[in-house]
């Protein structure tokens, strides 16, 4: 019983937090900025990434995914870390 409600809790945050990301992705302008800039500068990177010997380059692109997943997880963390804290306060002032 616990295992089901863990898949629907799962699901549910999941579902609440790919709307919240769309949302974020539509309406944040600081994100957009750095969307803009990493669009606009994508062709002069992947040069200086071929200019680099192969072991380097790997490196790099290892590197750059690893901070985009460190990012990626700390998100996703704090998204349901807050939203435990939500219900908490609502268990808390009665209204669950």
């Amino acid at each position: 019983m616990m295992e089901g409600f863990r898949w629907h809790f799962n699901n549910f945050t999941s579902e609440m937090q790919n709307t919240a990301y769309r949302h974020f992705i539509e309406t944040d302008r600081d994100y957009n900025e750095a969307q803009y800039y990493l669009k606009k500068h994508q062709d002069r990177f992947d040069d200086i990434l071929n200019k680099l010997n192969k072991e380097d380059r790997k490196f790099i692109i290892e590197y750059i995914d690893k901070q985009t997943l460190k990012a990626s997880c700390s998100s996703n963390e704090l998204y349901i870390v807050g939203y435990r804290d939500c219900v908490k306060l609502l268990r808390e002032l009665g209204v669950i």
